[in-house]
């Protein structure tokens, strides 16, 4: 279990993925079970590339392994401040990408937002469990058995920007 803040401050033009449990997983498995978060993470750097930013982990991504996100719960806050680049951020898993990710019996109690403003169309997601999910063909990814009860929320600067909220996935 974590309590503390984790915050990233530094602008970037490289892909900046943020975590309570992990950050990033890439071409490696990964179970997370049991996991809490209560402390708040932030992504509060100008990030030009994508932004990955979640309670338990910011980004998975394997086409080869099967993951497993299971009984997870946060409770702390989850927000990207700025935004230059492409966001997802979400209140167990930020982004998952590419297939054979299941999340399951998660629960999200807090709350799970973007405040940052964005001068272009920047493809923004905020959800309670994953913030995005983009799938491969060579397997599945799954939600089941999951719970939000955080409140979901997105600052919209002018209205080119897209915008994809929900309670349990912003984009699928």
């Amino acid at each position: 279990n974590t309590k503390g803040a984790v915050t990233n401050n530094a602008a970037s033009s490289k892909v900046v993925r943020i975590g309570g449990f992990v950050g990033s997983v890439y071409s490696k498995k990964i179970d997370v079970t049991g996991f809490k978060n209560y402390g708040t993470i932030t992504n509060a750097g100008a990030v030009t590339a994508w932004t990955a930013v979640g309670g338990v982990a910011g980004y998975i991504g394997s086409m080869t392994e099967a993951n497993t996100v299971s009984g997870c719960e946060n409770h702390g806050l989850v927000n990207s401040t700025k935004v230059s680049g492409r966001t997802a951020v979400g209140g167990i898993v930020g982004f998952i990408q590419y297939a054979n990710t299941t999340v399951t019996g998660c629960k999200n109690h807090g709350e799970v937002k973007n405040t940052g403003t964005s001068p272009a169309n920047t493809g923004v997601t905020v959800a309670g469990i994953v913030g995005r999910i983009e799938a491969a063909e060579n397997g599945n990814n799954t939600i089941s058995l999951c719970e939000n009860r955080g409140q979901i929320s997105y600052a919209a600067k002018n209205e080119s920007d897209a915008e994809y909220l929900s309670g349990v996935a912003g984009i699928l």
